[in-house]
């Protein structure tokens, strides 16, 4: 645990080497969950024995049904409202990446963002969900705008300026 406040709760993971091709990589994630939003922030640190960036998937399963997949490479969105399943609701569920994306697609049940790590060997991204029986989102474009709007907020942060 880093922070633990009423705020912002922030925690860290870490992950043994694996091997991947002829490279060695450990990996070191930081989780920070944010009071009031359906988006959390991760960064990925890895170690590695590669100069190149690391190449990165990221994705979600999708279930059968007439879900709404909304993926924007472009702006490094993706989004999925799912079908209804019975009357337990329905789940939203986004990711939202720094980095540019080099593909999304749809393969084998799963939406999946391919990019790649900075010079430093990390990425930032942001994941969360939302339940529409809580009431405050209730329907995919809904969820949809208060993703991109999410994504706007990143590209331009509040300045504050103290004298």
């Amino acid at each position: 645990m880093l922070d633990y406040g009423p705020l912002t709760t922030t925690f860290q993971l870490f992950y043994h080497e694996w091997k991947v091709g002829q490279n060695k990589l450990s990996a070191v994630k930081t989780i920070s969950l944010d009071a009031g939003s359906q988006l959390n922030s991760i960064r990925i640190d890895y170690t590695t024995t590669s100069t190149k960036a690391t190449p990165v998937v990221a994705g979600f399963i999708t279930r059968e049904g007439n879900g709404i997949k909304y993926l924007d490479e472009v702006n490094g969105t993706m989004i999925y409202w799912e079908p209804q399943q019975g009357n337990v609701g329905i789940t939203g569920i986004a990711c939202l990446f720094d980095t540019p994306i080099e593909k999304m697609t749809e393969a084998n049940g799963q939406l999946l963002a391919k990019t790649v790590t900075n010079s430093a060997h990390s990425i930032t991204y942001y994941t969360g969900a939302v339940w529409n029986k809580d009431g405050t989102i209730i329907n995919g474009k809904q969820w949809i705008q208060y993703v991109n709007k999410f994504k706007q907020q990143l590209k331009n942060p509040l300045i504050v300026v103290l004298n």
